[in-house]
């Protein structure tokens, strides 16, 4: 699954998937790491 692969590069290439993700804002970008970090958490 796509969340297995960002939770296996967090947070060491955080700021490389965040350049991805264009379309977000920082602000988005922010959130969506936050979710993500309580996913990874699991």
């Amino acid at each position: 699954m796509k969340s297995e692969i960002l939770c296996a590069d967090f947070p060491k290439s955080r700021k490389k998937l965040c350049e991805k993700f264009t379309d977000l804002s920082i602000k988005n970008c922010a959130e969506f790491f936050k979710t993500l970090t309580e996913k990874c958490a699991k």
